[in-house]
C-alpha cells in the first residue's frame, strides 16, 4: 500500500525523485518502512477494545499512552504521505477536552480510524481523486485534533484519581 501512496504521489507530482540513486532508494526504504508501521499500528489500534463493559472500569493511563501514539503516528503520516496533502482550506477541526463527552468521542475516534483506513485513495488512482483525497485528509486530521483532546482528558483522570 505504501509503495502505491508513493507511485501517485509521484504522478501527481507532489514528491520529487533525489538525482543520486542510491539516497533516493534509502529515503524511500526507511519512509516506507516507517509509514508500513504506522499504517499497521493505526490499523491494530482498536479504541473500542479499550473502553470494554464501562468507563469506570477504564485505565486512563493506557488511554493516554494509546492516544499520544496515534497522535504521533497520524501526524508522521499526515505530513509523510503527500497525496493527503492538500492546499483546500475546510472548516477548523475542533474537539473539547470534556470529560463528560469521553463515552461518545472513543467510539467516534475509532469510526475515524476505520474511515480513513478504508479510504478509496489508498486503492483507486484517479485523476479526479481531490475529493477522496481531501476526505482522507480530514479524517486523519480528526484523528489528530480527537486523540489528542482524548489525550488531555485521559492525562487529566489520571491525576484526579492518583490525588484520590
Amino acid at each position: 500500500m505504501v509503495e502505491a501512496i508513493n507511485q501517485r504521489a509521484r504522478e501527481l507530482g507532489l514528491i520529487a525523485i533525489s538525482d543520486d540513486p542510491e539516497t533516493a532508494a534509502f529515503v524511500r526504504r526507511r519512509l516506507n518502512a516507517q509509514l508500513s508501521e504506522d499504517f499497521e499500528k493505526l490499523h491494530s489500534i482498536d479504541i473500542e477494545k479499550l473502553i470494554g463493559p464501562s468507563l469506570a472500569a477504564l485505565d486512563y493511563r493506557v488511554l493516554a499512552d494509546v492516544t499520544a501514539d496515534l497522535k504521533t503516528r497520524a501526524t508522521r503520516i499526515k505530513y509523510n504521505v503527500p497525496v493527503l496533502q492538500f492546499a483546500g482550506k475546510g472548516e477548523k477541526i475542533r474537539y473539547e477536552d470534556n470529560p463528560e463527552h469521553l463515552a461518545t468521542m472513543l467510539p467516534e475516534l475509532s469510526g475515524l480510524i476505520k474511515s480513513f483506513l478504508s479510504s478509496p485513495v489508498f486503492r483507486l488512482s484517479s485523476p479526479n481523486d481531490v475529493e477522496l483525497r481531501l476526505r482522507a485528509g480530514r479524517d486523519l486530521d480528526s484523528i489528530i485534533k480527537l486523540s489528542e483532546a482524548i489525550n488531555k482528558i485521559a492525562k487529566r483522570s489520571t491525576k484526579t484519581a492518583a490525588l484520590r
